[in-house]
């Protein structure tokens, strides 16, 4: 879940901002006294201490300071404060997040509201984030209108992260919002184990596979009853992209078994998926 039991006492208004002010302060009073076991090291507690707090407050007078924002709008982006240190405390005490890490997190944090309080873009701050600052961000931001997609996006971003468990995950969520980008990444990262899948004629996630429209999803759909599946599969971005034909792969694999298996070399460990089959193209067939 991304959204702590405490979120909710203030859903049904955000309140005006020196009441959030107020609930702000207690919550930096909080995770200041929690910190301390966090780290062994007293000096960098000391620092992190004074930056968080001089951070926050910088945040706050902006907020305050702001003639255009209503009261409301600044009750939530203070509010939003609150649960970012809220979260961040909780990720400190399980280990999921290192004290060295709070500064980008933090920026990462005023970059996004900044973006939704002067409604901006605000893609290319989401963009490098892993997992669990993308779950941080979901968990501060909730009372925002953006906040499911905050929550779909730190999701992707987690899954992802286990490429392994990519058809799990969209067999019990097929609605969810980023399938289609899941179920790409899953032909990159292993479009012979997708094809096995289509195989086992299961309803639900294969009927969705075997009807998108994308050209990577529809040729392995195509292959994945092909007697030479796995020797063509592993050049299914040449495929779709006509550089290649399959006559042209099973005749090469005959004659260079060894640097095939070479190239076979599991995506994740060597680049992106594109990269490594240009790469395993180029040297089969001499072809870009």
């Amino acid at each position: 879940m991304f959204l702590s039991a405490g979120h909710f006492s203030g859903i049904a208004q955000t309140g005006t901002p020196e009441v959030a002010t107020e609930r702000l302060k207690k919550e930096q009073v909080s995770f200041l006294q929690n910190i301390n076991p966090v780290s062994l090291d007293s000096n960098i507690v000391v620092r992190l201490s004074r930056f968080i707090g001089s951070e926050v407050d910088s945040i706050h007078r902006s907020v305050m300071a702001d003639t255009t924002l209503p009261d409301a709008e600044k009750a939530r982006a203070i509010l939003s404060m609150m649960y970012f240190i809220q979260e961040l405390c909780q990720n400190l005490s399980l280990q999921k997040f290192e004290v060295y890490d709070i500064p980008e997190a933090l920026e990462s944090y005023k970059q996004l509201l900044n973006a939704f309080l002067y409604h901006t873009p605000y893609a290319e701050v989401l963009k490098p984030l892993g997992p669990r600052r993308s779950q941080l961000l979901a968990a501060a931001f909730w009372q925002y209108k953006e906040s499911g997609l905050l929550s779909d996006i730190a999701i992707y971003k987690r899954v992802i992260s286990s490429p392994d468990y990519i058809l799990q995950f969209l067999e019990m969520y097929p609605g969810f919002r980023f399938a289609d980008s899941l179920l790409l990444f899953a032909v990159d990262y292993n479009p012979v184990k997708i094809a096995s899948y289509l195989q086992q004629d299961k309803p639900g996630l294969e009927v969705i596979i075997r009807n998108n429209k994308n050209i990577y999803l529809q040729n392995v759909a195509a292959l994945s009853k092909n007697p030479n599946a796995s020797e063509l599969l592993p050049f299914i971005l040449p495929l779709a992209e006509n550089s290649l034909t399959t006559e042209e792969i099973i005749e090469k694999e005959g004659m260079q078994p060894v640097i095939f298996n070479y190239w076979l070399i599991p995506l994740k460990n060597i680049g992106t998926g594109r990269q490594v089959l240009q790469i395993r193209t180029s040297i089969l067939y001499g072809k870009p």
